[in-house]
């Protein structure tokens, strides 16, 4: 026999040395039988089934030889630069192999229970349950992994769960947590470790293949979304991962333990990202007759190789990546906790050394930064459409952009510059399809910097030129975060820009047009020319006084003017584009939003009480609901909009445009709007044999007709059936209000006093809406939409649509 196989002498020494002793001690069984001319081996050791055919079959060796081949090589002595985010040396992740429950067990059909990374070997006879290894895995789950979750959650750290699927199907309390935390952005991933923690390597191919649709299947059922990785237990077959790509949806796989790195593997006609993980830096050793015997000894063990780690990549430029492994029913146990809480500590403490992530943000790095050398450039025969430049592209505002840019012309392709950090979970989940299409590719760099443009040249200008660019990347700052970092803001809002337009330049003819993003916080500048103030006027000539701005308004001041100047001397086709507050996909909780960004807030707050799992009520700062709003725009008419002067044949007439719901709604029109109140006509409802008008503008209602006479529509309330909250209040107001008038929103707003708001800065803590004062330039200079709409067709999806759109978006979870 060959390959995996045991040799007849080896088999003959084992039996000399006494089968009976190793039968009893480490489940070696050893049967050999003769027929007809042939032998049949049958061999058994620990986990492993070894079954071989007859000697005299001769396709034995060449099913032993199937598989992927072997490569002894791997990077060598020139790995790739990492590069992970925020310069961090290594890249750790911690694996929590979640198995109990689903190991090999008699009450499950098997022939035995198993004592696998136990405190001991199983000593139960074949056929016969070892309640003392079941006692040890149950440990485990009742206590152990319970341990293992608190010490990451106090500290704040993510892991990567190495999920049996059926054990989760078993522990239901787990299940409920893991969930949780997946729904938590950043806290933890799922990598699927099989049906069952029991060996692929001799399964037949529809009996694997069967397992590994069950295992997705389950985990997307029990926690709510679909593994993004897979792990088998140890080894896994010749066609394992062949399977995987077969079934597809997996980011990549961790069935190697071959290098320090990630690396892409070519399956049929697809490449395969490998992240290889270790049983080395794993708390396997804490098995009987292993390495660790101490916390202490888990702790220093893993502390060395990290340290080696981080010395290699000063010395080298070359970071790299560490995998930790972890067991509940091990390193759960109070005498070896202690180990895990030192080393996380440990690593805390480094700071951004140190980039602590889930397995999945490793793979999803390196898909962006390292794609396979077949898919850096997007050229697939049927991308031969316009291409797309966008800096600063995975923010939110832009990838809905990019997202349009790809969406609405299946031949266009498009290429995003960013910083490595800016492509996470939720970017991926949004572009990621156009990515694994050919039709979008992430670059990294810095936009500041002469280098970066032309490695981007080299690697995605040449075989396909750029026909249209958008200069987007920002930093949008609070006061504070201005102050931390004010050269930055400069830098990249101003400097990038000019080295954006420089770039797009050089790039005429291909290059059609070029988009400037800039802002309506220009617009609150009171005076964009030096004035004289009174006090100045006063102090006689020469005293001029500059309008106060801040540096972000000062920037997109600055970058439209050069953009104006860039299209003047050089004839570059070439506008800014300035747009309103933007709500919609992909939006975030920062700073500059919690100001004056009320759907983000509001809506939320009314899908809670949609469910009815909450007793909140809206935060206005205001006199009352009639006072102005701020100017709002969902990102899907911003993304429409740009798309459209970027895509219009001729040469734009002017140099700035924006883009803007052009208004400012009350508060009134924006809460009716998110709690789906309708605004545009009557509706008579009869209730307890009274009658009752609601009239839907003013949302007031009254016993009397309205007068004149308007279309009056029969509203119908069956007994019981579900209502919207706005409708249970308004049935609640009907049915017990003897007053002839009452306000249905009123009942889920409380007023706060503006002024104590304002004087609090510019977060509105927790104030989800306020009123625009007076004297604010929104209200004096309304943003004018009408060149847009005049020269490009272009027009606001109107405020009760968007918002119903966007809340849509939010009830999917896609938030």
């Amino acid at each position: 026999t060959e390959g995996l196989k045991p040799s007849i002498a080896e088999l003959s020494e084992w039996s000399s040395l006494g089968m009976a002793s190793l039968a009893s001690r480490r489940r070696v069984a050893l049967v050999a039988l003769s027929c007809a001319g042939s032998l049949a081996i049958v061999l058994i050791r620990r986990r492993r089934r070894w079954c071989t055919e007859a000697l005299s079959d001769k396709g034995a060796a060449a099913a032993s030889c199937e598989g992927p081949a072997r490569d002894l090589a791997g990077y060598g002595s020139d790995p790739p630069d990492a590069r992970w985010p925020r310069g961090s040396l290594v890249a750790v992740n911690f694996a929590l192999n979640v198995e109990e429950g689903s190991e090999p067990s008699i009450l499950d059909g098997d022939g035995s229970s198993t004592g696998g990374l136990c405190e001991c070997p199983s000593e139960a006879p074949p056929g016969v349950r070892d309640l003392a290894a079941e006692g040890m895995f149950e440990y485990g789950s009742r206590c152990g992994v319970w341990r293992v979750l608190r010490a990451f959650e106090t500290r704040d750290l993510p892991f990567t769960a190495f999920a049996c699927a059926l054990a989760l199907e078993r522990m239901p309390a787990l299940a409920a947590k893991l969930r949780a935390l997946l729904q938590t952005p950043g806290k933890m991933d799922v990598c699927c470790h099989g049906w069952r923690w029991e060996d692929h390597i001799a399964m037949r191919e529809e009996e694997e293949r069967d397992r590994i649709q069950r295992a997705v299947a389950s985990l997307e059922h029990t926690l709510g979304s679909r593994p993004e990785g897979w792990y088998c237990r140890t080894a896994p077959s010749l066609r394992t991962r062949r399977l995987l790509v077969e079934h597809g949806g997996f980011l990549y796989d961790s069935d190697a333990y071959n290098d320090d790195l990630p690396y892409w593997v070519q399956v049929g006609d697809r490449s395969h990202l490998i992240v290889p993980y270790t049983l080395c830096t794993n708390d396997s050793k804490f098995a009987p007759g292993r390495a660790f015997s101490t916390a202490d000894s888990f702790f220093t063990f893993c502390k060395d190789a990290l340290d080696a780690l981080m010395q290699e990549a000063k010395a080298t430029g070359r970071p790299k990546m560490m995998s930790i492994g972890l067991h509940p029913r091990l390193i759960g146990h109070p005498a070896r906790i202690a180990g895990l809480w030192k080393l996380l500590d440990h690593m805390k403490s480094l700071g951004d050394q140190v980039w602590v992530c889930r397995r999945a943000d490793i793979a999803r790095h390196w898909h962006m930064l390292h794609p396979p050398v077949t898919s850096q450039i997007p050229a697939a025969p049927s991308v031969t459409g316009p291409r797309l430049l966008v800096t600063g592209g995975a923010g939110f505002v832009l990838s809905n952009l990019v997202r349009q840019w790809l969406h609405s012309d299946p031949t266009a392709s498009a290429v995003i510059f960013d910083r490595a950090q800016a492509w996470d979970e939720q970017v991926d989940a949004f572009l990621g399809p156009f990515v694994r299409e050919g039709r979008l590719a992430f670059f990294v760099g810095d936009v500041t910097d002469e280098e970066s443009w032309q490695r981007l040249d080299a690697s995605h200008g040449v075989a396909v030129p750029f026909t249209h660019a958008v200069a987007g990347a920002a930093l949008t700052p609070t006061l504070d975060e201005e102050r931390a970092a004010p050269a930055d803001v400069l830098a990249i809002n101003l400097q990038g820009v000019v080295r954006c337009l420089d770039w797009a330049r050089s790039r005429r003819p291909a290059l059609c047009r070029l988009v400037h993003i800039s802002s309506d916080a220009v617009l609150g500048v009171d005076n964009l020319l030096p004035r004289r103030s009174a006090t100045a006027m006063a102090a006689g000539p020469g005293c001029d006084e500059v309008p106060e701005m801040s540096l972000y308004a000062l920037s997109k001041v600055a970058g439209e003017a050069a953009t104006r100047r860039w299209r003047d001397n050089f004839g570059l086709d070439a506008v800014s584009v300035r747009f309103s507050d933007v709500y919609g996909h992909l939006d975030r909780d920062t700073g500059a939003r919690n100001r004056h960004n009320a759907p983000y807030w509001i809506c939320r707050k009314a899908l809670r009480l949609e469910a009815q799992s909450s007793q909140e009520r809206f935060r206005v700062a205001a006199g009352s609901l009639e006072e102005p709003c701020w100017d709002l725009i969902d990102a899907g008419s911003v993304a429409r909009g740009l798309c459209t002067i970027l895509r219009s044949a001729s040469r734009p007439e002017r140099s700035l445009y924006h883009l803007a719901l052009g208004r400012t709604p009350t508060h009134r029109e924006v809460l009716a709007s998110a709690l789906a109140l309708r605004l545009q006509g009557w509706t008579r409802w009869e209730r307890n044999g009274k009658v009752f008008y609601f009239n839907e503008v003013t949302n007031r209602i009254q016993e009397e007709p309205p007068l004149p006479d308007p279309p009056i529509k029969q509203g119908e309330l069956e007994p019981g059936c579900p209502v919207s909250p706005s409708l249970a209040q308004f049935v609640q107001l009907a049915s017990g209000s003897s007053t002839s008038e009452a306000r249905m929103l009123d009942s889920f707003v409380e007023l706060v006093d503006a002024a104590a708001v304002a004087a609090n800065g510019d977060v509105c803590g927790d104030v989800d809406i306020r009123s625009l004062p007076p004297t604010h330039w929104l209200l004096q200079r309304p943003m004018d939409i009408e060149p847009t709409r005049a020269e490009f067709g272009w027009e606001p999806t109107p405020l009760r649509e968007a918002l119903a759109e966007y809340m849509e978006h939010l009830r999917g979870g896609l938030c």
